[in-house]
């Protein structure tokens, strides 16, 4: 393969372009200029050394493919919604944008088996959904989400729920 690590600038005036293979390569994370690609319609990623999928790859409304797999460090968004395609990942990526400027995240219905560490980091958050995953706990770092008054946790897989929650102001 090449050994690319990002794109040139100039490729977001490529306004035309609707499909893009950039497969193996050594991109830790998605370049800038694709990012203004907006009539991309498939993406593949695949074989690179990409960490996360940037929540601003939700505003490439035309995407229709996006191809990531065999990237060893991926964990944004997790596998489970990564392996459901395109719509559920700009679906997904589009939540988080959302959130944070609502406060607000439903991550319902996307078989998750753990809770995201991005999801963690928003200390933001007042109200969390999770209900219809496939969690079997959660984690400790909760207790940081300081701000939280409101979580859902219904039909998963839970036995007990963190000491840390206690700590909320729910």
């Amino acid at each position: 393969g090449n050994q690319l690590e990002t794109l040139p600038p100039e490729m977001a005036a490529l306004q035309g372009l609707e499909e893009l293979n950039i497969d193996n390569n050594v991109i830790e994370e998605v370049p800038r200029p694709l990012l203004e690609l907006y009539g991309l319609k498939r993406v593949s990623l695949a074989y690179n050394r990409l960490e996360a999928l940037p929540s601003d790859l939700c505003w490439l409304t035309a995407l229709e493919h996006i191809e990531a797999s065999h990237n060893d460090l991926l964990e944004i968004p997790p596998r489970e919604v990564i392996s459901k395609g395109a719509v559920v990942i700009l679906d997904y990526l589009r939540k988080f944008n959302r959130a944070k400027w609502t406060a607000k995240l439903d991550l319902s219905c996307n078989g998750l088996t753990y809770v995201p560490l991005e999801v963690i980091r928003m200390s933001n958050l007042t109200q969390l959904k999770l209900f219809k995953n496939e969690l079997r706990s959660l984690p400790s770092a909760f207790g940081g989400l300081v701000k939280l008054t409101s979580l859902s946790v219904i039909d998963n897989k839970l036995s007990v729920l963190p000491p840390e929650l206690a700590k909320l102001q729910m």
